[in-house]
């Protein structure tokens, strides 16, 4: 099982699929990665780049993906101490290495395009490219830092929230 942190984040493919908790309910076999319950959470050996093109093309039993998450703030979020597999089927823990500051920017302007969105706010030159729109009501967008740095809106607020520290 490959660990990840906040330097190689950029090796997991969204969407991703929490596992079990503890490393005993599943196991690689043959190519095949097992739930104890005799279903399959991924089947290397059928063709497919992706985890879900695997899964549909097995003959096994599919073992349930319960928890899915879209996008990296999602998954900060909810990564602590569990296992994850990626769409390409990397099966992966998540270890928060170091604190980083999140600030709270008030939104300049949205551009909505076709399939993206584009938020400019007060304070970063850089605008943030998105695939969703921050929604009605939201002023202030909250930036998580990356080594001092914006890197990722994390969420959407009506108010300006004061600074603090999140764990990557």
């Amino acid at each position: 099982m490959k660990k990840l942190n906040k330097y190689n984040i950029s090796l997991i493919k969204f969407p991703v699929y929490q596992l079990p908790k503890e490393r005993s309910e599943y196991y690689w076999q043959d190519g095949i990665l097992w739930h104890i319950n005799g279903k399959v959470f991924d089947d290397t050996n059928q063709l497919g780049d992706t985890l879900g093109m695997r899964r549909l093309r097995t003959s096994h039993k599919l073992a349930r993906l319960n928890k899915s998450i879209h996008n990296i703030a999602q998954f900060i979020k909810q990564a602590g101490t569990k296992k994850f597999i990626d769409s390409n089927g990397l099966v992966f823990t998540y270890e928060k290495v170091s604190y980083e500051r999140l600030k709270s920017y008030k939104i300049k302007s949205v551009i909505n395009k076709s399939n993206l969105c584009v938020v400019h706010l007060h304070g970063i030159e850089t605008p943030f490219i998105l695939r969703e729109s921050p929604g009605v009501g939201a002023v202030y967008a909250s930036v998580l830092n990356f080594e001092g740095h914006p890197w990722l809106i994390y969420q959407y607020t009506d108010e300006s929230l004061k600074d603090a520290l999140r764990k990557l």
